[in-house]
Parts: C-alpha cells; sequence; structure tokens
C-alpha cells in the first residue's frame, strides 16, 4: 500500500512565477509606457496645432477686418466684378452713389439692361477682350446715372492679381467730376469775361484819349489866338466863352473817365436828358473854326 501510495501520490513542485514571466512583464511596462509618452506628445502637438489654428484664423479674421474697413473707407466708389459680368463686391460710396430704387437691381448681371452699370461694362469691353496686364490701369471718362441726374465720371479699372487657378478678377471704381467740370467751366466763362472786360478797357481809353485831345486842342488853340492875335473886343469875348464851354465839357467828360470803379464794377448808368442841339452843334463847330481863324 505504502508503496502504491507513493508512486500514485502527485509530487510537489515549485515553480518560480517571477522568473517565468519578468520579460514579458517589463515588455508590457515599456509598451505602455511608451503608448503614455506618445499619447502625451500627439496631445501635446496637437494643442500647439490648434493654437496655432485659432492664431492663424485670429489674424485671418483681423486682416478681413482691416481690409474691409480700408475698403469701405475709401471716399470714392470701388467695386469688384468677374469677367463674366458679375458683380461680386463694393465699398459703402458704391452704395451710397445709386438711389435706393437702383440697388434691387444690382443682383443683375453686367450685361443685363437692368443693371446700372451696363453702360459702364459695355464700354470696358473693348479693353477686356484685348487683354489686361497686371498692374495697368485703365481710366476713362464716362457718364453715369445715379437714380436721379447724369454724372460725369471719370472711371478706372486694372486686373488683379490672383493665383493661377483663380479666375480673373477686376478692380474698378471711379471718381465723380461732375462739379469739377462744372467749375472749370464757369470759371472758364469768367476768365473771358474778364478778358473781353480788359479788351472793352483798353479800346475805351484809346477813345477817351482821342475826345480829352480835341477839347484840350480846341482850348489851346483860342488860347492862342487870345495871346497872339489882336482881336476885337467881342471876337476876345467870344473866344473866352467858347474856350470856357470847352472847358466844361472837358470837366465832365473827364468826370465821367475817371470813375472807373463803377465802370468796371458794370454799376455805370447813362442818365439820358434833353439838350438843345442847334447850341451843342454851334458850339461844337466854333471849337473846330477856332484853329483856322
Amino acid at each position: 500500500m505504502n508503496l502504491a501510495g507513493k508512486w500514485v501520490k502527485t509530487p510537489e513542485v515549485k515553480i518560480d512565477t517571477w522568473n517565468l514571466y519578468n520579460r514579458p512583464f517589463y515588455l508590457v511596462i515599456v509598451l505602455a509606457t511608451l503608448l503614455v509618452v506618445s499619447s502625451l506628445l500627439w496631445g501635446a502637438y496637437l494643442l500647439r496645432a490648434i493654437r496655432k489654428s485659432k492664431e492663424a484664423q485670429a489674424a485671418l479674421e483681423y486682416q478681413l477686418g482691416f481690409r474691409q474697413t480700408l475698403f469701405n473707407s475709401i471716399p470714392v466708389p470701388v467695386y469688384v466684378i468677374s469677367l463674366e459680368g458679375e458683380l461680386e463686391s463694393y465699398n459703402s460710396a458704391f452704395g451710397a452713389f445709386f438711389t435706393p430704387e437702383l440697388h434691387a437691381a444690382m443682383h443683375h448681371s453686367l450685361f443685363d439692361r437692368r443693371h446700372p452699370l451696363a453702360d459702364i461694362f459695355a464700354a470696358l469691353q473693348p479693353d477686356i477682350q484685348q487683354g489686361l496686364q497686371v498692374n495697368q490701369v485703365i481710366p476713362h471718362q464716362l457718364v453715369l446715372n445715379n437714380g436721379t441726374e447724369e454724372r460725369l465720371i471719370l472711371h478706372w479699372l486694372t486686373l488683379c492679381q490672383l493665383p493661377a487657378n483663380t479666375p480673373p478678377t477686376l478692380i474698378c471704381g471711379w471718381k465723380d467730376i461732375t462739379e469739377s467740370r462744372q467749375l472749370m467751366g464757369a470759371l472758364q466763362v469768367e476768365k473771358d469775361k474778364a478778358i473781353d472786360a480788359n479788351r472793352a478797357k483798353s479800346t475805351f481809353l484809346a477813345t477817351m484819349s482821342h475826345e480829352i485831345r480835341t477839347p484840350v486842342s480846341a482850348i489851346m488853340g483860342f488860347l492862342e489866338l487870345l495871346t497872339t492875335h489882336s482881336q476885337s473886343p467881342a471876337a476876345e469875348k467870344e473866344s473866352i466863352q467858347l474856350a470856357y464851354s470847352t472847358a466844361q465839357s472837358l470837366l465832365g467828360l473827364i468826370g465821367d473817365v475817371l470813375d472807373m470803379e463803377k465802370i468796371e464794377s458794370g454799376n455805370f448808368e447813362l442818365a439820358p436828358e434833353w439838350v438843345d442841339l442847334a447850341s451843342l452843334l454851334a458850339t461844337t463847330v466854333s471849337s473846330f473854326e477856332g484853329g483856322p481863324r
């Protein structure tokens, strides 16, 4: 019995578990550590990428806001169109130029006659079809209706430089020169008036010079008769009277000529009055007869 039990009984075997599984354990620890470290590094990378993305988005929003503010702060109308005739964007001055009734027609194509810029776009077609160069600004003097009246504008367009795979875009704008042209026209009219007035003044002075010399010559002739020729008392009295009347006429003429302020301002008024034509003719004839006698 003892012998049979000895062979049948399971012997006690001591197994060293640590020595058996220490290498897989270390391997698992290393893999777990690497996984945690890589997760931390990947998380840090993602956080940094997200932070940079937010910074880039903020910078982009700032640039967009800055450009939009700059675009709307330009005091002249500026707009952007495609070669297909689509109005892509415009600034505040563009919208303020047209009446509210025309704003509803802005969604139409520029080829549509209902669009306020249809005539402008048609005038630009020769330049567009000929081909535009970058940094080339092409001006045109055109007439544009703002919904109330016709306005004279100095229009310009240029080709916007974009990446090769982007459809071409045109940047356009204009300056209203209606008032400046009206002012230049009024200035030219006033200049012509000044030239005509100066010419009239020269003619007037030349005429007055002749008119003054005539009575002065008559007076000198009468005085010469009195001093160099012996005359009867009646003839001397007549000569003195003629010299006096001629001097009076000359004095009135000089008074009118010297009143240049009224003449230049256009306020000089003629005052018609009755005269004794026979007496005036007799005095004038006597003045010219004084020399020959």
